[in-house]
């Protein structure tokens, strides 16, 4: 319409116009339109989003008025967009390169001759972090284990896999209470073992696939999960639990008991059927092992005392469980100090690591050898000079060339035991002090006499008390050669003194106190030291019994002999104290025995700590050092420990385990006793 308007215009025009003057005149032609590119609006107005991945791309385009002989043109200064392609009218296709992790623009600015550049900008989003799942699969499953394996979805995220019993996972009413649950689990873990909350949490976090890891110790017939999240080494969880429900089986397990006697050993091999439970085997005496009772009496006396073992070792500052006495999988044992021509039981039965028996008990009858000497000697014991704390030992040997050993053990010791296994723990007891068995020391030829206390290092003996003198050969290599012999002698009866004591303590301290001992008798030995005020006065069986199993227990780490002492003294506690605690010092005559009352000061409580400091209680040797002095020597109580064969052995000295742990542990330094001849196996 508008052209045909401005056609009649011209024409109307010409014709009022008439004619030219000069019908020859040119007119000049019209200028040419500058070519224009020209972009879809989408791609104009905001920029074009390319994939994350990486590939190829193109947008449209097109020029107005466009030029003979003149093509349009894209570049950039931004590496990762490149390889323009021109092939298709009207699209300019490109490859870009796959995202580096973050949001990044480039600009391609477009030009043709004569055309105004124009600009396409491209945006390429940082990839979408995919959430983080795992695959948890469990394989292997019977009656106390599983065998799982977790494979996360992203092989450098950090996460936490873990088994627990869907009963508790389920008693919690979200994901998240669960997670704050196993946090505050992570924190009491760390607490436990003094470490901080990132130090407990980075041992149980892990990163990439786990492979099969064997989840033992689970209960039989029991629904579980193992279960997965992300979390972060600061205990920030970053993904949803993935979890993976299972079922325990009826609990199985067998045990394929191998042994191998000798007169006073027995190596056993223990196998089990099922290889992820725990169980506890150990050696009886038959003849004590048919008085247990029942299966299920002898697992809770078993447990019972491997529970005490643990807390009494524990107190002496062992870092160790009751379930460092149990074994998983195939394991053996070294049993010693057995009677030569004797019955033992060897026996295992499976348990949880709460102390639940899984099976029966599994039985097997072993039988020593008979002990057969290389050596005929015999020898003659006699006794003299016997006094209230020491006597002569005379011995005469049949055959002057043989080689042999004298110990000295209690009569209640002796008769717990065999001759056989009394000097096997000589043996033992000497191989622990590295002696010279091809020398001469504590080795003797001939004819002799011995003095328990300066030949044999015995110290004072107790008084009124039967002991045994043995007497058997040995060998260069520290192996029995003859039978054992064996006599008894019972030490002088106490004498009772009439000597007083008076105790005046002084410069009280938070950790320490002294104390000035006055005896009526200068001449007299007595034995001073201090006790806790409490356990001393609340001792079930008295003070007098308390002071008496207090010397036994020094006895047994060699320290008695540093609280005896004669005439007027000052004992000196600096430094060996508790703050705020009340003592009390005490003191009575000794002479193989108490031979007077016991004398008390009046109670005294040290003060509190300075605010800041620790205290620590060191007990110093009062009397010098140790090196030249052999006090375990005085017995074999010592080192002979337990009946043979019986894990429910306790000290010679001693009821029971529990006395120990009765009493004030203050000073007591040193390895304790074998309070039931367990054997540690994961420790």
């Amino acid at each position: 319409m508008k052209r045909f308007l401005t056609f009649l215009f011209a024409a109307s025009a010409l014709l009022a116009g008439g004619c030219s003057d000069s019908d020859t005149d040119d007119p000049a032609p019209p200028e040419a339109p500058a070519p224009v590119i020209k972009l879809p609006e989408a791609v104009a107005a905001s920029p074009l989003s390319v994939s994350p991945e990486g590939g190829t791309s193109w947008f449209e385009y097109e020029v107005e008025n466009p030029v003979e002989g003149e093509a349009i043109a894209a570049s950039t200064t931004d590496a990762w967009v490149h390889s323009f392609d021109y092939s298709v009218s009207g699209r300019i296709g490109f490859s870009f390169d796959p995202s580096e992790g973050e949001v990044r623009i480039a600009n391609v600015a477009l030009t043709y001759k004569g055309a105004e550049k124009k600009v396409v900008t491209l945006l390429q989003p940082a990839p979408e972090t995919p959430e983080l799942t795992f695959d948890i699969r469990v394989s292997g499953i019977d009656g106390s284990s599983a065998v799982v394996a977790w494979t996360p979805s992203d092989d450098t995220a950090s996460y936490v896999p873990m088994v627990v019993e869907k009963s508790l996972f389920d008693s919690y009413a979200t994901e998240a209470d669960y997670i704050r649950s196993d946090i505050e689990y992570i924190q009491e873990q760390a607490d436990l073992a003094g470490k901080t909350f990132a130090e407990m949490l980075d041992m149980f976090l892990t990163t990439g696939p786990t492979g099969e890891q064997t989840i033992s110790g689970l209960a039989s017939d029991t629904d579980y999960y193992a279960y997965a999240y992300g979390m972060t080494a600061e205990g920030v969880a970053t993904s949803a639990i993935s979890k993976t429900e299972f079922r325990t089986g009826p609990f199985s397990c067998e045990f394929a008991i191998a042994h191998e006697e000798t007169e006073s050993t027995c190596d056993v091999e223990v196998t089990p059927s099922n290889t992820g439970c725990f169980y506890y085997f150990d050696l009886a005496a038959k003849a004590d092992f048919d008085t247990w009772g029942t299966d299920a009496e002898i697992v809770a006396s078993v447990v019972a005392d491997l529970k005490e073992t643990a807390a009494y070792y524990q107190a002496s500052g062992y870092d160790l469980d009751w379930t460092d006495f149990l074994s998983i999988g195939p394991d053996g044992y070294e049993f010693t100090k057995l009677s030569p021509d004797t019955e033992y039981v060897v026996y295992a039965f499976a348990l949880t690591e709460e102390g639940r028996p899984l099976t029966g008990v599994t039985r097997e009858t072993v039988h020593t050898e008979a002990f057969v000497p290389t050596d005929d000697c015999t020898f003659g014991i006699s006794f003299r000079n016997v006094s209230v704390t020491a006597f002569d030992i005379s011995v005469r040997p049949s055959n002057a060339a043989t080689r042999y050993y004298i110990g000295v053990c209690s009569k209640e010791l002796f008769d717990k035991n065999t001759p056989s296994s009394i000097a096997d723990a000589f043996i033992e007891m000497e191989n622990g002090y590295e002696i010279d068995w091809a020398g001469n020391e504590y080795i003797w030829t001939g004819d002799v006499t011995v003095d328990t206390d300066a030949d044999l290092a015995m110290g004072d003996l107790d008084a009124g008390t039967d002991y045994v003198a043995v007497v058997f050969g040995v060998s260069t290599e520290g192996v029995r050669t003859t039978e054992v012999a064996s006599a008894v002698q019972r030490t002088s009866e106490l004498v009772p003194s009439t000597m007083t004591i008076g105790l005046n303590v002084r410069d009280v301290t938070a950790s320490g106190a002294k104390f000035d001992v006055t005896p009526s008798n200068t001449d007299e030995v007595y034995f001073a030291d201090v006790f806790v005020y409490d356990e001393y006065t609340a001792y079930d069986k008295g003070k007098e019994a308390y002071a008496e199993v207090y010397m036994d227990i020094l006895k047994a780490y060699g320290l008695f002999d540093y609280s005896l002492y004669s005439g007027n003294r000052t004992v000196d506690f600096t430094d060996m104290l508790e703050p705020s605690t009340t003592y009390v010092a005490v003191a009575f005559g000794y002479n193989g025995g108490r031979t007077t009352k016991i004398f008390e000061s009046e109670p005294f409580t040290t003060s509190a700590a300075a605010s800041g400091t620790v205290a620590k209680t060191v007990r110093s040797r009062r009397h010098g050092s140790l090196g030249a002095f052999r006090p375990e020597r005085r017995s074999i109580e010592k080192r002979l420990s337990v009946d043979a064969g019986s894990p429910r052995g306790t000290l010679a000295r001693f009821s029971s385990v529990a006395d120990l742990r009765e009493l004030p542990s203050q000073g007591l330094r040193g390895e304790p006793s074998d309070a039931a001849g367990l054997r540690l196996r994961r420790f």
